[in-house]
């Protein structure tokens, strides 16, 4: 059940970083701002970063993906808890069964 939860959230982060990667560099859409050249790498990194609501702030959103990382946060910072919340039922009824 976590190694599965763990691979969904992995699934999620890479999906909104193919977003951010493909969004990025199009005209009206924002960008990323970075000391150093974005790469599919660190858009995934800082999916990561946005999805777990950690937020170093080495990777800045600019213009309307900005929007995209609210939705990003909020996601992850829902799907986490409910995740938690999940794993602890489950875990309270296999308590019960021994």
């Amino acid at each position: 059940l976590v190694v599965g939860a763990l691979l969904v959230h992995l699934f999620e982060i890479v999906l909104f970083a193919v977003g951010f990667w493909i969004l990025a560099p199009l005209e009206n859409t924002g960008a990323l701002q970075a000391s150093m050249a974005l790469d599919f790498e660190e858009f995934f990194y800082y999916s990561a970063v946005t999805y777990t609501t950690l937020g170093f702030g080495d990777i800045t959103p600019v213009g309307p993906l900005r929007l995209l990382t609210a939705v990003e946060s909020l996601a992850g910072l829902i799907l986490i808890a409910w995740t938690a919340s999940i794993i602890f039922l489950a875990m309270q009824h296999l308590g019960r069964e021994l």
